[in-house]
């Protein structure tokens, strides 16, 4: 969850999201690939973005409470 919310929050760039969570690119493309799986559909697509940042957030908040 950690890497797609890093991902959706940085414009989805592979650049900046494998500095900032301290991982090579290629692991980085890794990761997106087994969320890709795991969704269903493309971590790329703009149209999900929002709903995706949205229940990554959540996540992470409702994870917070526990």
């Amino acid at each position: 969850m950690r890497t797609l919310e890093v991902h959706l929050r940085n414009g989805c760039s592979p650049t900046r999201t494998a500095a900032l969570l301290h991982v090579g690119r290629q692991s980085l493309y890794q990761r997106l690939e087994r969320i890709e799986s795991l969704l269903g559909l493309p971590v790329a697509d703009p149209d999900s973005h929002g709903e995706l940042l949205l229940a990554a957030c959540a996540h992470r908040l409702l994870r917070a409470t526990e």
